[in-house]
């Protein structure tokens, strides 16, 4: 789409440039509430190639709202934070609580897609590997240096002003790691 030019593409599927930074601010302010460090750009790039491949491979429906919502139900439980506290920090990150509605559902269907994988004997990494290799996987240095720069200056913005509720809620608890795999690495 000419909205969103693409960073990278995948047998002739874009990716775009909002659209990784997007996923890249998404993962930062979830990973806060987790007490995890986040992807970096780079890697959550690279995941995105990942989903891309599995969900070609093994297409999925789209979850049901009450699944999706069921889910970071469960998030927000397990990272002891209320969904005011998440949307405060999704806003103060210039994202929307759809943002991470639509990112929960695309994970569900990527845990479903390997699942799916899996049953059918796909030994996954392997599979992935292979798959990565076999794909023509083309990167626009341009716009990913463009994005970088934007994260670049978003991360310098919010350090500048943390989100108090992200501050919070990271101090409040020591929290173990997320059960909720990002997807592919």
């Amino acid at each position: 789409e000419a909205a969103d030019p693409p960073a990278v593409t995948v047998d002739g599927q874009p990716l775009g440039g909002n659209t990784w930074a997007e996923a890249v601010l998404l993962a930062r302010t979830m990973s806060s509430f987790a007490g995890v460090a986040a992807l970096g750009p780079e890697e959550t790039l690279e995941r995105l190639v990942n989903e891309e491949l599995v969900l070609r491979a093994a297409p999925q429906e789209e979850p049901a709202d009450e699944q999706v919502e069921e889910q970071i139900a469960v998030l927000e439980a397990f990272w002891q934070t209320s969904d005011d506290q998440i949307v405060a920090a999704l806003n103060a990150a210039g994202l929307q609580r759809e943002d991470l509605v639509q990112a929960v559902g695309r994970v569900i269907m990527v845990q479903q897609a390997q699942a799916a994988l899996q049953a059918d004997g796909v030994a996954f990494d392997n599979w992935l590997t292979n798959e990565r290799e076999r794909a023509e996987i083309v990167y626009d240095q341009a716009r990913i240096d463009v994005v970088l720069r934007s994260l670049d200056a978003a991360t310098v913005a919010a350090e500048a002003s943390p989100a108090p509720a992200v501050a919070e809620a990271a101090s409040a608890t020591e929290v173990a790691p997320t059960p909720v795999p990002t997807g592919p690495s």
